[in-house]
Formats: structure tokens, sequence, C-alpha cells
């Protein structure tokens, strides 16, 4: 579970908000807003530690807009967050969706020659199957060269996260991409019975 949490609290995004913090300090509401998202991600990314199964969607999708609050607030204009979520009635492993947030903003977006680009996240309830994706439209890649990059830090964590999604509540994970097209990362989780899915609660027109 450690591994976990610092494989996604990476020095830079500390520091970066910790940078952007100190750069509106004459500006109190602004800084004490921008503190109440940084503290929030933080305790939400340090409260799943405790967890050993899967959390409610709704933990891990409230996480994932503090962190993208804050790297909004560093980009400023060049970073467009959509948010269209229809389905939180399910459980998922801890930074899930955060992982495939962290990759579309750094590997996506921020790979733009430009620098500039958008991040959808859109969760619905299709049939048998609760859906994740999450979308940008930065520099996309191919097959090869995720194979050539197999040892980076990314491809490392979507690999990682294949593994854990089938083995805590049978997920699967897809990825759709292709250089200049973006990527689509696409996370389906079987309905389950149990106690706390509540699936009937939303559905996907």
């Amino acid at each position: 579970r450690i591994k976990i949490m610092v494989s996604q609290i990476q020095p830079h995004f500390l520091y970066n908000s910790l940078t952007s913090i100190r750069a509106c300090l004459d500006e109190p509401d602004k800084a004490r807003e921008l503190i109440n998202h940084f503290s929030r991600f933080l305790r939400g990314s340090i409260d799943v530690l405790e967890e050993t199964e899967c959390i409610r969607a709704e933990r891990e999708l409230e996480t994932v807009d503090h962190y993208l609050f804050m790297e909004k607030e560093r980009f400023g204009d060049d970073l467009t967050v959509v948010k269209d979520i229809r389905d939180e009635g399910f459980m998922i492993p801890a930074f899930a969706i955060q992982t495939l947030a962290e990759n579309a903003v750094n590997h996506g977006v921020r790979k733009n020659k430009n620098g500039i680009g958008t991040v959808t996240i859109r969760t619905y309830l299709r049939g048998s199957e609760h859906i994740i994706e999450v979308g940008d439209d930065g520099a996309g890649f191919t097959e090869n060269t995720e194979r050539r990059e197999k040892d980076d830090r990314k491809h490392i964590g979507l690999s990682n996260l294949r593994e854990r999604l089938e083995l805590m509540c049978g997920g699967t994970l897809e990825i759709e991409s292709g250089p200049g097209k973006g990527t689509l990362a696409r996370i389906r989780i079987p309905v389950s019975t149990e106690k706390g899915d509540r699936s009937n609660e939303n559905t996907d027109s």
C-alpha cells in the first residue's frame, strides 16, 4: 500500500502545489482555497492506506477532483478539465482513476508541443458494467512506443493497475491511443450484487 501511495504522490506534484500556494500568499482567500484542496488531496490519499479492499468510487473521484484542481491552478487555461459523472455507485481499487488522470495530464496534455489540452473524465453504467473513461487530446503513443518504454513509470503504472483491477474487482483496463490522437483509458468493472453497489441508481442513457 505504501508503494502504491508513493507511486502516485510524486515529489514534483508536491513541490509544484506548494509553489502555487506560495505564489498567491498575497491573496489570502485564494491561498486558503488552494491549501484546502491540497490538504484534502493528501488526506484522501493517505486515508486509503488503511484500506485493504476496494473503496467507494466517490471517494476516489473526490481525491481526483482535488488533484485536478491543483493542476488546473498550475497550468491555468492551458489545461481544461471536463467531467461527466453519471455513476458513482461502485467499488474500485484506490488510486485507479488517479493513475489515469495523472497520466492524462503529464504524459498526454503536457506532451503536446504547445502544452495545451483537455482531460475528460466520464463514468456511466452500461448493461452489466460500470464504465470509467479518462481521456486526453494529448500526444498519444503507438504500441511499439509503449513496448519500448515499458520501463517508464507511466507504463509500469498501467500494468500494475491492470493487475489490481483484475485481482480486486474483476475489472479490466483498455487503452486506445495514437500519435497526435490523444489517449482514452477505459476501465470496466462488472456490476456487483454486494452491499454498497448502487448500480440501479444510475444508468447511462
